[in-house]
């Protein structure tokens, strides 16, 4: 049981890590418009 806490903060950490390189990746992707509200309308 113990393999199950360790794959699930390897995944919290990579996550952690990992999460403003993903949303700098889609915000070059997709540039945001005047606010949230126009990315949100985007991802639909």
């Amino acid at each position: 049981m113990s393999w199950l806490i360790v794959v699930v903060l390897a995944v919290l950490a990579l996550l952690i890590v990992a999460g403003p390189v993903l949303e700098d990746l889609i915000d070059r992707v997709w540039p945001p418009g005047p606010g949230p509200a126009a990315r949100r309308a985007h991802r639909r």
